[in-house]
């Protein structure tokens, strides 16, 4: 049948489309099949139920083909109902083929994000061959040997997928201890080089038992990687100093430089008779006291904002009110005397902690506790012996507010999955609630506890010490608010 003939077929099938072109008619005449394959594409049938995409492939072009050389209208719509069905069938199977195999597919992707094939080639492939046995068995109705072929690949998608996260974490460190190995590292900084080569192989260890709480091991790659370059630079200076035939105590003199240097900025005096150490103290209790001026000189201007703003509501008010003025007054000092009674009461807290029990702070209304002495064994929310005297200043600060409401609140560090921490931390603030409220009288009503996991750091968590920070019990005390007339 000529083209001719065959749009005179279709468009007396269809009047409304006396005016239509060819590739008007071919559109309607294909919307269904295309339609159909669309939706097989959605649902990735190329690749779970490839035998039926690939048959709706092939009878879809068969129809293109028969369509270009004018072949009669009956057969086109045959190859077309064919290539309909084939994707239908398709859709049908790769929806069920990913409910049925979920978890390998999770892990099959899990593998390929951190390029599993490029870093185990063989156990990628093994595991993809068996992966395609799985979906072609399943495609043919044969469940139970799907089933056991998808088992297969987990194991070899699971160390192709270790591979390369190993690969993505530790691959840098190997390549900095390739450079110290020729540096001689291992001869003229041993300490050192020895000490990375610990922590690549700690990070390794922990990468291998549970891949996917990749904090500590990225952390100790980190830190793996540091003491490398610390090893090439320390074999550099060895062999340079040997070379020049350095004095020792020019290497001595060279370490006290940057002390004295350090030291000049901040106006002291500082000797090295006794060695590095007294000067470091000095200077470490020179930093300490002035966060610490720092500290109280933020609190005393979050006073003075609070007062200049109580000041400036209130003249506001007797701008506006010619009349009562006396009792306004009686309102503004009622209210200031009330700020100088908490900012004494938060003073007499403050003096009950040493610096290394805890740090008093203002938010807001809010006085925080932050309880930094206070320790807990690793992921556990045992209270032990050691912080009994802490918390026994903490009962009598809490005395200071007898009307306040309390909160304990639980911190975690980033290591560790997000869930775990959540939980760790709420069940260490309430270890911290059952403790007080066995040990004081308290009502129970006046004390909550919530944890917070990681969410609120307050320090960096890429450095040991400010993880230390991050892991916390914080006292938050909202003392009651006094009507103000």
């Amino acid at each position: 049948m000529s083209m001719r003939n065959k749009l005179v077929v279709v468009l007396l099938s269809f009047p409304l489309l006396a005016t239509a072109s060819e590739q008007e008619v071919r559109d309607l005449i294909f919307q269904d099949v295309i339609s159909a394959r669309d939706a097989a594409q959605a649902v990735e049938a190329a690749t779970y139920a490839p035998r039926n995409f690939e048959r709706g492939l092939g009878s879809l072009a068969t129809a293109e083909r028969s369509f270009q050389v004018n072949r009669p209208l009956d057969r086109i719509r045959n190859e077309l109902s064919e290539a309909t069905q084939y994707f239908r069938t398709a859709e049908k199977v790769a929806t069920k083929a990913q409910e049925q195999f979920a978890g390998l597919i999770k892990l099959r992707q899990a593998a390929g994000s951190v390029n599993a094939g490029l870093h185990d080639g063989e156990n990628w492939q093994l595991a993809e061959r068996k992966f395609k046995e799985a979906i072609i068995e399943f495609e043919r109705g044969d469940i139970r040997l799907a089933d056991r072929r998808a088992g297969e690949a987990e194991t070899p998608y699971r160390q192709a997928e270790l591979a390369g996260i190993k690969a993505a974490y530790l691959n840098d460190t190997r390549r900095l201890l390739r450079q110290a190995d020729k540096a001689r590292a291992d001869r003229y900084a041993p300490a050192t080089y020895n000490r990375a080569q610990e922590l690549l192989a700690t990070a390794e260890k922990e990468l291998t038992e549970n891949r996917y709480d990749i904090d500590r091991p990225r952390d100790l790659a980190r830190q793996a990687q540091y003491e490398a370059r610390h090893a090439l630079y320390l074999a550099g200076e060895v062999e340079r100093f040997r070379k020049e035939k350095t004095e020792s105590e020019a290497l001595i003199l060279a370490g006290e430089r940057p002390l004295r240097q350090i030291a000049g900025v901040t106006d002291q005096a500082v000797g090295f008779d006794q060695g590095y150490e007294v000067a470091t103290v000095m200077i470490m209790d020179y930093i300490k006291n002035l966060q610490s001026q720092q500290r109280n000189t933020e609190q005393d201007l979050y006073d003075r904002v609070a007062q200049v703003e109580a000041l400036q509501t209130q003249l506001s008010s007797l701008e506006t009110r010619l009349g009562g003025v006396s009792e306004e007054r009686q309102a503004m000092e009622e209210q200031l005397a009330r700020q100088a009674r908490e900012r004494e009461q938060f003073a007499r807290i403050e003096t009950m902690f040493a610096r290394d029990q805890a740090d008093v702070l203002r938010s807001g209304g809010d006085i925080i506790i932050r309880l930094v002495g206070t320790s807990f064994p690793v992921g556990k929310a045992t209270i032990e012996p050691s912080a009994y005297s802490l918390l026994a200043t903490l009962m009598r600060s809490m005395d200071v507010f007898p009307e306040s409401k309390i909160t304990i609140e639980g911190h975690t560090d980033a290591f560790g999955g997000d869930e775990l921490n959540m939980k760790l931390s709420q069940e260490r603030a309430d270890a911290v609630r059952a403790y007080l409220l066995a040990n004081m009288q308290i009502a129970e009503s006046r004390l909550a506890a919530n944890g917070y996991g990681e969410t609120r750091p307050i320090a960096n968590n890429e450095t040991r010490e400010g993880r230390a920070r991050n892991r916390r019990i914080d006292v938050v005390i909202r003392p009651r608010m006094r009507a103000t007339r």
